[in-house]
């Protein structure tokens, strides 16, 4: 049987994964949306897009990765905590395709300083759902590790 098939190394593997979203996501909603509010109208097109650019790089990888593992622990492996991670890992993508893209999309068409701080808050009160779901998938997938090395 081949190792990615294995429910243990699949775990770590959304151990891993999820682990980087994390430290991601936070540094993100603690550090960079709220430092949009500090970028002058000259600088914010370019800035804007260097960010979007970059990060999509970075977490399009990660959020792929983290989404097949998730789907591939539920089939090998289905139980609760499984089938939780999986459903957080959808929410996720819902939230950031359905509400994160558009308000970028918005904020990069932004030419107005005062629309967009608004929009920059609703970005950092949105994101933070999304912090708080990473957090949680982050605990589903330490207590998979956990209740796999139980049995």
């Amino acid at each position: 049987m081949s190792i990615l098939y294995e429910p243990l190394f699949l775990m770590q593997l959304q151990l891993v994964v999820t682990s980087a979203m994390f430290g991601i996501i936070w540094l993100v909603q603690l550090v960079l949306y709220p430092a949009f509010a500090f970028v002058d109208e000259h600088r914010w097109i370019a800035l804007h897009k260097l960010h979007t650019d970059r990060i999509t790089w970075l977490v399009g990888p990660l959020m792929c990765g983290e989404l097949a593992v998730s789907m591939a622990i539920a089939l090998v492996h289905p139980a609760t905590l499984s089938g939780i991670g999986l459903l957080l890992t959808l929410g996720l993508w819902g939230l950031t395709f359905f509400r994160s893209v558009p308000l970028h999309l918005r904020l990069s068409l932004s030419r107005d300083a005062g629309n967009r701080l608004v929009l920059v808050e609703d970005l950092v009160r949105h994101n933070l759902w999304r912090s708080a779901l990473w957090t949680a998938r982050l605990g589903i997938a330490v207590m998979m590790i956990r209740d796999s090395s139980l049995a």
